[in-house]
């Protein structure tokens, strides 16, 4: 059973990840018409590393390559991404972006940065910008450790 500073750490990460994540993937999906949050974190991963392939991608989301296909196969469909197959292993498909993909994912990245940024200098002073920036990286510090332990 965990400590109760383990306790209220696990509280804190679930009540700001649901909510962040929300105004993050709004800000996006408001940009592309019947786009949904978990093809945005595939647009965002495969820029990210330039090409995967399914199973990979699938694994880095925490879903299997049969919950990713559907999803997948709507962002090819619309000219975000494209897909290889593997020459020496027909089984293996890559993905990754297209030239129209890019083009949308860097516009939508700087909507949804401005989006962002005009709430968080509606609600927060400069020093309190610093000190969450500061908190969030050492969170994404013990989250690479967490993934080590995996």
């Amino acid at each position: 059973m965990p400590n109760n500073s383990t306790n209220t750490l696990i509280n804190e990460l679930i009540n700001c990840s649901f909510p962040l994540t929300a105004i993050i993937f709004d800000a996006y999906c408001r940009e592309y018409e019947n786009i949904n949050p978990l093809q945005v974190s595939v647009l965002n991963l495969i820029h990210d590393h330039k090409t995967l392939n399914m199973t990979s991608l699938a694994r880095r989301l925490g879903y299997t390559n049969q919950r990713l296909t559907q999803p997948v196969d709507d962002l090819v469909r619309r000219g975000l991404l494209g897909r290889t197959i593997d020459d020496d292993n027909r089984r293996m498909v890559f993905v990754s972006l297209t030239e129209k993909g890019e083009d949308f994912l860097q516009a939508s990245r700087i909507k949804a940065r401005t989006t962002i940024a005009t709430m968080l200098d509606k609600v927060m002073t400069e020093e309190e910008k610093n000190q969450l920036c500061d908190s969030i990286h050492t969170a994404n510090l013990l989250l690479e450790r967490l993934n080590q332990v995996k």
